[in-house]
């Protein structure tokens, strides 16, 4: 199932998963308020890129500018349901697997501890999916936790963006396999 999103928004760029955002804009800008249990977020646009900053957490996520004009709320964003069957969920955690670690050697350069920060996302990833967990606000905060016991000295990256970019990877197969079944039909 295809989610709306807020004109303004690319569903491929927004990792706000099981957030209620609301969209406030404010005199010094467009703002986004979002609140989820007790984390509440804000952004701010720096050169044209907006960014979404936890207050009481550490990761930031990127968005698109949004239409000023419009104060929908974004949809949450979550993982096909055939997929939380065990041959599927195997699938999928080895796909992220894979692509993760290459994305982190493209993205930042090959290192050894991008293979332990894959196969730690894709095992959470598997698990998440195996528990008929579909909010992929949820399985993000579920792989900063594991990445959290992984010390990340001899890294380019943290807990928080390579969980990102799990979750970024994951929400780009979804809307692809998505595109790929409407043109079928």
């Amino acid at each position: 199932m295809a989610q709306t999103l807020a004109p303004g928004f690319n569903q491929s760029n927004i990792l706000l998963s099981a957030l209620q955002p609301h969209l406030i804009p404010k005199s010094s800008g467009a703002f986004l308020i979002a609140k989820r249990r007790n984390t509440v977020f804000e952004s701010s646009i720096t050169e044209g890129v907006q960014k979404l900053v936890p207050i009481s957490a550490r990761f930031i996520c990127s968005l698109k500018p949004r239409d000023k004009e419009n104060d929908e709320f974004v949809q949450d964003l979550r993982v096909p349901e055939e997929w939380m069957f065990p041959s599927p969920a195997l699938q999928e955690s080895e796909w992220l697997r894979i692509n993760l670690q290459k994305w982190l050697d493209d993205e930042y350069c090959p290192e050894i501890a991008n293979e332990e920060i894959s196969k730690r996302c894709a095992r959470v990833y598997y698990y998440c999916l195996m528990e008929k967990q579909a909010d992929l606000g949820e399985i993000l905060m579920q792989m900063v936790r594991d990445l959290e016991t992984f010390s990340f000295k001899e890294s380019f990256h943290g807990a928080f963006s390579a969980s990102n970019a799990a979750v970024h990877l994951i929400t780009m197969r979804i809307q692809a396999i998505e595109e790929t079944q409407k043109r079928k039909h």
